[in-house]
């Protein structure tokens, strides 16, 4: 520094310094990382240094102008007087440099700048420079923990949260129901924000598609239904075998006075029609990046956590015990707004799939849509723009792989290359599921449900997935070298609104003979008896395959199927399934072994098709 400087007032400078810094640095407060970060702070880029240099040579050059002595002497005073709060002022604006971002081109730099400071303080603590050798290693390890990362060339984290925990709820619960649900929100902690940390994830799961159906594992209320004691058969049909919906309220709240609570996560959505609360265990985590793709994330509150109450539960990953039977099981809890939907699905290998995630949630929302007087719809929702400014919307409904997606990403694709003559754009509403409501006026409307899409990107034109790559660059892959991959797409549809439907369409992939458009007269026709069936041929890339049962019940005009049907149709599915033995890796048909002494196939085949004929690549049958 400069020589003019006095020499009474270089040595209470460099008193205040000392005694700042002790506060600063070395206070009891602090932790070891704070105080480390705080000598780096002041360390960096010799930033205290140059600051102190700056103001001590500006007020230096104040008292050296000045040639009246007595009035230098006063300056003095004044000047040893502000010097205090002045080098407080620099350090805390030092201090507040931790609380800036820097961006990816400026990590290598901070990353290896830190690294030597924290290896220079190593070696003079042993007087050595021994641990110069590990400053890339540090280097690589810091810079890599902290860039953005990208799943399909490393193994990091790939999603961010942030929680709610160890709170009191404030939602009123009078006859103490929802005990269990408010005790494992606030034992377990709630998500208040997250985000994903990379833009693009990829994971391989133990399950490759979704194995278990779901059941409705407790009794209806209030139903008094009178039981037939014609036949033994009959009697049993007509049996209360499931237990009422208190008894699982009972099992969850059990298991939740002895959970882990480190094994669990919940999170909550309270946006669109139903409020959802998820209780995730840990091992299903991994599946938040894909749903944040899917939903619309809210950023929740304290205040937000401690007044919700759930119309939607789904808890996945609990012990098998728990329900026992079926796998995949709901109930109704009593709620103070009707009842509330609660699915559980297991914590077992079969369902580590991100359809056992997606799936329950569309289920126990389609069961409360239905409560509140709409209709679930699977299929597609879009709006068409015309080039006169008017607008219609189309729905598009149908059974999973009749090519839904794939005509309206056609569709779409057609438009972006301008080879639509009159249309302006096209809106997403919907790509998987939506709900359809009335009005007053007999106009139905619809809304869609995920913004995003859980989808084999396989089946996608090459040149619709260029179009929209910044989505597909920012997709979470899952088993990419499965027949079924997928992959979670968000941004293709808009959700925040309903849309009136002005034209409905079903989709089927059967023949050929069928292509284009067939017109229905009646809608009643085609909402009851084409729309509602949804059948399909088996791609078998789903877990939905053609179900016998469903499909005989189109033919109740016919008197052998009927008798079919009353004796055997609860189970008629299984036993003409197949299934693999995982020992032999081989398939064999259920009727080989099962329930043979009560079903003759053999019997029941002729009597289904006796009479019938059919032609199949020219072949008459």
């Amino acid at each position: 520094m400069s020589s003019d400087i006095p020499e009474s007032f270089k040595m209470r400078r460099e008193g205040f310094l000392i005694k700042i810094l002790r506060e600063t640095v070395l206070s009891d407060e602090l932790s070891t990382s704070g105080k480390i970060l705080r000598l780096y702070l002041f360390k960096r880029d010799q930033l205290l240094k140059s600051m102190l240099q700056s103001k001590i040579e500006l007020l230096s050059a104040k008292l050296n102008a000045m040639t009246d002595a007595e009035v230098r002497l006063f300056s003095e005073e004044f000047a040893y007087g502000i010097l205090p709060s002045e080098l407080g002022e620099i350090i805390q604006s030092i201090l507040r440099l931790k609380d800036i971002k820097i961006t990816q081109n400026e990590l290598h730099k901070e990353a290896r700048a830190i690294v030597l400071f924290f290896v220079e303080l190593m070696n003079k603590t042993k007087s050595t420079e021994y641990y110069n050798k590990y400053n890339h290693t540090l280097i690589k390890f810091l810079e890599t923990h902290f860039r953005k990362q990208n799943s399909s060339a490393n193994e990091m984290i790939q999603h961010g949260i942030t929680l709610h925990k160890d709170f009191k709820m404030e939602a009123s619960d009078s006859d103490g129901t929802l005990a269990w649900v408010y005790d494992v929100m606030t034992k377990c902690g709630v998500i208040g924000l997250e985000q994903p940390v990379q833009s693009h994830t990829r994971i391989v799961t133990d399950a490759k598609r979704r194995i278990y159906p779901f059941h409705k594992a407790d009794r209806p209320e209030n139903v008094n239904q009178e039981r037939d004691y014609s036949a033994p058969h009959e009697y049993i049909k007509s049996m209360d075998i499931k237990p009422p919906s208190v008894f699982f309220g009972r099992r969850m709240e059990k298991f939740i006075q002895n959970m882990d609570e480190n094994d669990y996560r919940c999170k909550i959505i309270k946006h669109g029609l139903v409020k959802v609360l998820y209780v995730f265990q840990k091992c299903y985590i991994k599946y938040l990046t894909d749903n944040y793709r899917l939903i619309t994330a809210d950023e929740v509150s304290l205040e937000d956590v401690k007044k919700f109450t759930p119309e939607v539960i789904l808890f996945y990953g609990a012990p098998e015990k728990v329900i026992s039977f079926p796998q995949i099981g709901y109930f109704d809890l009593k709620g103070p707004q009707g009842n509330i939907k609660t699915l559980v699905t297991p914590l077992k290998k079969e369902v580590d799939y991100f359809g056992d995630i997606k799936k329950p949630w569309l289920t126990m929302m389609n069961e409360k849509v239905k409560e509140m007087g709409g209709v679930p719809v699977h299929g597609s929702l879009f709006a068409v723009e015309e080039e006169d400014g008017s607008m219609f919307v189309v729905q598009i409904s149908g059974d999973s792989g009749v090519g839904k997606s794939e005509m309206l990403a056609a569709m779409i694709l057609k438009w972006l290359k301008k080879d639509l003559p009159g249309i302006r754009s096209i809106k997403m509403i919907a790509g998987d599921m939506f709900f359809v409501f009335p009005d007053d006026q007999g106009n139905l409307y619809g809304i869609g449900t995920e913004e995003g899409d859980f989808s084999r990107v396989t089946d996608f034109d090459p040149d619709f997935i260029k179009q929209y790559y910044t989505l597909f660059a920012k997709a979470a892959d899952s088993n990419v070298t499965d027949l079924n991959s997928r992959s979670t797409i968000s941004g293709f549809c808009d959700i925040t609104m309903p849309f009136r439907i002005d034209i409905m369409l079903t989709a089927s992939n059967y023949a050929r003979e069928e292509a284009g458009i067939t017109r229905y007269e009646n809608p009643e026709n085609f909402l009851l008896y084409r729309d509602s069936h949804g059948e399909r041929k088996e791609k078998a890339t789903s877990a939905d395959n053609p179900h016998l049962q469903r499909t005989l019940l189109r033919y109740s005009s016919d008197k052998n199927i009927v008798e079919i049907l009353d004796k055997h149709g609860n189970y008629i599915d299984d036993v003409l399934n197949w299934e693999k033995d995982e020992q032999k890796n081989k398939y064999y048909l259920c009727t080989s072994y099962k329930m043979i002494d009560k079903i003759d196939i053999e019997f029941v085949v002729n009597k289904i098709f006796i009479g019938k004929s059919f032609q199949y690549q020219g072949l008459k049958y």
